[in-house]
């Protein structure tokens, strides 16, 4: 279907680093998570409140412009986490257990719009232990924190009527119809019966200019431009600066149409004859491309 596309995929790779004591001693693990309403608008400035199980003590951060938080150097043990955002129901999850030197990543938690005296409760759901990336040194800089997203569209070529015209003398030439209006092409074979080729999108020899008198028997949109497909890739790197999560430095490298592959776009479709004569070079073949590759690459302070 023209203009059918299909929706953003996206994943990230998040991992964190730990650095110094909270929540007790041991500092090796980390939550992380994403917050969203339920039509898949990420959320910012939510309060999001960790308590530890067998200690009380609570930590609160905010979610980031991409509804993303985290807490970083925490103990292995239980949690709850609680969420609060004006506009929406209050977020409860508990059983959170994270192991030694984890990143636990929460996934997307989706917020239910209402009040904050409305509640939500859920259990949070155990997951294979995993060991957080590099904790020290450079490699912690260049291998954590990336986020890999992109957007693949699909679409269909518009639908295009084909055009025949003679520069021949002579009004049944000008205008086959003798009315003054024109007339379409004459269908005499079969457009579908081709053999494909940069040169060959449609059976070229299936039209002709209509008979003297006649107003040529083709339909409208019979042939369409070059169906085409594109791939556009986004990697982001967030790196935290110090211990405030809304200090982040940001870089963002895209490319379209990352292929590079060809993309053509219309097809000559209109027949110009001389007697009997062709005299269209670009009739049946490609005639024009989308652009070819493209990247970009940004770096920004977030805070």
């Amino acid at each position: 279907m023209p203009g059918m596309h299909w929706g953003p995929f996206s994943f990230s790779l998040l991992t964190a680093v730990a650095a110094s004591a909270a929540f007790g001693q041991t500092v090796s693990s980390a939550i992380v998570g994403t917050l969203t309403d339920p039509g898949n608008a990420l959320v910012p400035n939510a309060q999001i409140t960790l308590t530890g199980k067998a200690t009380g003590a609570t930590r609160a951060v905010q979610s980031n412009g991409a509804g993303l938080f985290r807490f970083l150097d925490l103990n292995a043990g239980e949690y709850s986490l609680q969420v609060k955002a004006p506009g929406f129901k209050t977020f409860d999850m508990s059983g959170i257990l994270l192991a030694s030197a984890e990143n636990r990543d929460l996934g997307t938690l989706v917020l239910r719009l209402g009040s904050l005296t409305g509640e939500v409760s859920v259990t949070a759901q155990a997951t294979p232990v995993q060991t957080a990336g590099p904790r020290f040194g450079p490699a912690k800089y260049v291998l954590n924190n990336w986020v890999l997203s992109g957007v693949v569209t699909v679409q269909t070529g518009a639908p295009v009527s084909p055009a025949c015209f003679s520069i021949s003398p002579g009004p049944q030439n000008s205008d086959p119809s003798l009315s003054g209006g024109g007339a379409r092409c004459q269908v005499v074979a079969n457009p579908d019966a081709y053999q494909h080729t940069f040169f060959t999108n449609f059976n070229t020899a299936a039209f002709t200019l209509a008979p003297p008198g006649t107003f040529g028997n083709i339909g409208l949109n019979i042939l369409h431009q070059p169906s085409w497909n594109n791939f556009d890739v986004a990697l982001d790197k967030r790196i935290q600066l110090g211990k405030d999560t809304r200090r982040l430095l940001r870089l963002r490298i895209e490319a379209f149409n990352v292929f590079n592959h060809a993309e053509f776009s219309t097809i000559g479709t209109t027949l110009t004859l001389s007697g009997a004569t062709n005299t269209n070079t670009t009739y049946g073949q490609y005639t024009a491309t989308d652009s070819p590759r493209q990247m970009s690459t940004t770096l920004r302070f977030e805070f």
